[in-house]
This record gives structure tokens, C-alpha cells and sequence, in this order.
């Protein structure tokens, strides 16, 4: 017996115009379903992390750490002033016995004088100022400068890095809503195959087996769309954690990942990296510094000259404590230190030296990791034209597979083959499109591109004072 009656087809294809309807340029790709939330653009995203995330709030501590250690080796060239009180008891005064003339006689007679008095206070002021110490001073704010450039560039590598983050959880997160737009029309598109199998049943033209394989396929499609919908909300979760937000914040994301393709040289780019990179930047403040540590360890071997001046006053006054000031100047050489100060310099080289051979190091990974993004972008830009191709042939075969099965010429195998060949296709073409997003978010961080969000964060903690 015939499967299906000419007429009973337009019956059949009237009452499933989804199955009828043949679109002439299918669309590459589902929307993604609606978002309920706060909106949430990337630039906001990308503020929101900066004002927010942890690690950010921690590498700027550092910068202020660096910043006074700097203003504690600018005040070790300047004076300083110390006062002290001292008050002291004694169980015994010490005493003199001696011949002494009496002043109402003349006569001498054995007299006995306490040299002091059982408790005794002293004031004392002391000024002091380092006069010359063979440059280690200097040395120590330059070294203390560089180290506050170095600061300044890791947090800006941080921020860098916090932005790339940012980007790659935002594109995440949209990148699991189109999958989910993916899995609801396959799951669509398998309860239509699955009634149109039991109408052919219902109506004698079809065998059990179609509708069985129908059912299948829906229970395949409900597990797939479950299995997505969670991917969705863990990336929600990823995105919150990176921006320094609750858990329970939602947000409706609103900057679509990007498509239109970026031409760039990347000889140009490798020499940009190498300029603006702030771990470049740091790894050379950190080489200037270390320079001023063998300045600093050749100073402990040659001269130094310091001025101090004190004031005493003593509160409890006796024969022998009369106060008074005292200026006085120590000139100090070392002479000798058992090797000590040579193993210093030593020492301070060859950190210079590891910190060089490091720096070597990073110059040749800055310009890999340029490359790697660059090829990488390359290659996900024609991945996606090529996936759109093969979502667009893949449309279609999924139109003819349901014309030939309610024309009765194939089987409904054919049918959730094509439709599973169109849902891989639509995933590949998403997948194509995050890693093109993605691989420019890398360039970026590559490139050490500047991050200058321009929108207001979402939410943000109150800053400490300075």
C-alpha cells in the first residue's frame, strides 16, 4: 500500500505549514531566547570588573605599598629629630669623702658629698641628618622610584588581564544562549517530526517504528536542551564571579559577539607588543632598580659622614649633672667584614643578570602569543564563513528530508538525521564565532591594549582614601 495518498499529502501539508513553508535563505543561525535581567553591555561589564574585582583591589595595595616605601627612602636623606625622657632610682648614692672648707669658719673639716640622688629624670633632644653615604641613599629612592613604576605596570597587566577575562566569560555566556536557541528548535523540530509520525500512524500510513524513533529523538533533543541550559547558567555564574558581583545578580546581555573581520599587520603588531606591554615595562623597572641595589651594596664598603646634635636637660639637678648641648660628626669605614660586602654586590649582579635572561624570555613570548592570537583570529574568521555555508546547506537538507518523508519516498531516519546535521551545523557556526570573539580578545592582551571603558560599572564597592 501506497504510504500516502496525493490528497491526503496536501491534507497533511496544510496542517503542518511548518513542514511546508520552504524559506528561501534561511537564517544562519536561531535567535537566542530572551534574557531577564539587568542590561549589561560589554563596556559596562568591563568597568564593573575594574571597579570590583578582587584581585584589581589588591595589585592597587601593592601600588600604594610601593608608594610609601618611596616616601620612606625620601625621608632617610632628610633630618630627624628624637626626644627622650629618661627617669632612673638607685638603691645607693654613691658619695665622695674629703676635706672641705667650712664657710662659717674657714676651717677645713672631713665633709661627705652624694655624688647625685636616688631618683633622677633626664630630657634629652637629639637632631641628626646623614651628610654623605657614598650614594646608598640615592640609590635607594631611585630603586624605590623604579619600584613604584614597576607596581603601576603589574596592576595595569592585571587590569589587562581582568579585561580579557571579562570578555572571554561575557562572549561565554552569549555563545551558551545561542546554543540553548539551538537546542529549543532541535527540540522543536523532533515534537514536529514526533506528530507528524503519529498522524501517518493514526492514519495507517506510517509504521510504529516512525513514531518510536520520533520519540527518541525528542527525549535526545530534552536532554541536549537541559544539558545546555546548565552550561548557560554556569557561565552566568563565571561572569559574576569575574565582575566582583553577587551570585544572585542577573543580567540581560546586550553587545552581540562581533562578525565583521579585522585586517592587521602582524609584523606591526609584534613591534607594538613589544613597546606597550606592561610586563615589558615592569621587567625593565625592575632592571633599573636592580642597578641601584650594586650601588647600594658598594656603599656598605666606602666612606660615610653623619652630623648629630642633643640637647640634655636634666630634670633633677646635681653637682655632677649640669646638661648642656653636644654636637657631634661620625665619619665610619668599613675595613674589614669578612667578605660580606663583596658577596652583596655579588649577589645584587646576579639577580640583575636572572632578571635580563627573564626579560629575554618575555620579549620572545610576548611576540609568540602576538602571532598565536593573530593566526588564531585568521583561522576563526574563515571558519565562520565556511560554517555558515554548511548551516545554510544544512537548512536545507533538513527541508528536503521532511518534504520526502510526507511524500512518502524516505524514512524517518533520514529525516532526524538531517535534523541533527543542521543542529551540529548551527553549534559549529557559534563555536566559529566565539573563537573569532575570543582570539581578539587575546590579541588584545597580547598587544597589551589599553583598557578605557567609557561606560559606568553596575555596581561599586566604596574606594579607600589614599
Amino acid at each position: 500500500m501506497s504510504r500516502i495518498a496525493p490528497v491526503w499529502l496536501v491534507v497533511v501539508l496544510l496542517a503542518c505549514p511548518a513542514w511546508a513553508q520552504v524559506p528561501a535563505a534561511p537564517a544562519p543561525a536561531p535567535a537566542p531566547p530572551p534574557q531577564v535581567g539587568t542590561p549589561l553591555t560589554l563596556d559596562q561589564a568591563l568597568a564593573t570588573a575594574l571597579c570590583s574585582n578582587p584581585s584589581l583591589q589588591a595589585a592597587q595595595e601593592g601600588v600604594r605599598i610601593s608608594q610609601d616605601l618611596l616616601s620612606g627612602a625620601r625621608a632617610t636623606k632628610g633630618p630627624s629629630f628624637d626626644l627622650g625622657v629618661t627617669y632612673t632610682r638607685v638603691s645607693r648614692v654613691a658619695s665622695l669623702t674629703t676635706f672641705l672648707p667650712d664657710p662659717d669658719t674657714g676651717d677645713f673639716t672631713l665633709q661627705t658629698i652624694e655624688l647625685g640622688k636616688e631618683e633622677n629624670t633626664n630630657a634629652v633632644g637629639i637632631l641628626s641628618m646623614p651628610v654623605f653615604t657614598s650614594g646608598a641613599l640615592s640609590a635607594g629612592i631611585r630603586a624605590a622610584r623604579e619600584g613604584v613604576i614597576a607596581s603601576r605596570q603589574s596592576l595595569t597587566r592585571n587590569q589587562q588581564q581582568v579585561t580579557y577575562g571579562v570578555r572571554q566569560t561575557y562572549y561565554g555566556v552569549l555563545t551558551a544562549l545561542d546554543a540553548v536557541a539551538v537546542a529549543q528548535q532541535a527540540l522543536a523540530a523532533a515534537e514536529e517530526q514526533l506528530r507528524v509520525a503519529r498522524a501517518f500512524l493514526a492514519a495507517g500510513t506510517a509504521p510504529q517504528f516512525d513514531v518510536l524513533r520520533a520519540e527518541a529523538r525528542v527525549a535526545q533533543a530534552r536532554q541536549g536542551l537541559t544539558a545546555v541550559q546548565n552550561g548557560e547558567q554556569t557561565a552566568r555564574a563565571a561572569l559574576n564571579n569575574i565582575l566582583g558581583v553577587p551570585q544572585e545578580m542577573a543580567f540581560n546581555l546586550v553587545t552581540p559577539l562581533r562578525r565583521e573581520p579585522s585586517a592587521q599587520n602582524l609584523e606591526q603588531l609584534q613591534q607594538a607588543a613589544l613597546q606597550a606591554r606592561p610586563d615589558l615595562l615592569q621587567a625593565q623597572a625592575t632592571q633599573r632598580a636592580l642597578r641601584e641595589t650594586i650601588v647600594i651594596a658598594r656603599a656598605v664598603r666606602r666612606p660615610s659622614l653623619g652630623v648629630s646634635w642633643s640637647l640634655s636637660h636634666p630634670v633633677t639637678t646635681t653637682t655632677f649633672a649640669v646638661g648642656g648641648w653636644t654636637l657631634a660628626l661620625a665619619l665610619q669605614q668599613n675595613l674589614f667584614d669578612s667578605g660580606r660586602a663583596r658577596a652583596q654586590v655579588r649577589e645584587a649582579r646576579d639577580r640583575l643578570a636572572q632578571v635580563r635572561a627573564l626579560t629575554e624570555q618575555l620579549r620572545q613570548n610576548v611576540t609568540f602569543e602576538v602571532k598565536e592570537a593573530y593566526l588564531n583570529a585568521n583561522t576563526a574568521q574563515q571558519q565562520i564563513a565556511s560554517a555558515a555555508a554548511e548551516l545554510v546547506a544544512a537548512n536545507e537538507a533538513l527541508r528536503i528530508a521532511q518534504v520526502r518523508y510526507q511524500a512518502g519516498v524516505s524514512t524517518p531516519v533520514e529525516v532526524i538525521d538531517a535534523q541533527v546535521a543542521r543542529e551540529s551545523a548551527a553549534n559549529s557556526y557559534n563555536g566559529a564565532l566565539y573563537n573569532y570573539n575570543l582570539a581578539l580578545a587575546q590579541l588584545d592582551l597580547a598587544l597589551g591594549a589599553a583598557v578605557v571603558p567609557t561606560a559606568q560599572p553596575i555596581v561599586c564597592p566604596p574606594r579607600k582614601e589614599s
